[in-house]
């Protein structure tokens, strides 16, 4: 919801997966994310993952995207 963009809950939310991720000895996150989004791409990038590939689904193509933690 826009209500909700620009409050830091997006990065909140990364930032907890990673460290929950951490405890379980995982070393890298790997996502799916729609082409046409910038400003998802954009964050994502932010938060320090790399594009590494792209994937047709049924419908659109999406980056995949990797951070190593």
């Amino acid at each position: 919801s826009p209500n909700f963009y620009r409050r830091g809950i997006g990065k909140q939310s990364m930032e907890y997966i990673e460290a929950y991720c951490r405890t379980q000895n995982v070393s890298r996150i790997h996502l799916n994310v729609y082409d046409k989004s910038d400003h998802a791409v954009l964050f994502y990038k932010n938060m320090g993952f790399g594009i590494v590939g792209t994937e047709q689904t049924k419908h659109f193509h999406v980056f995949v995207m990797e951070k190593f933690l």
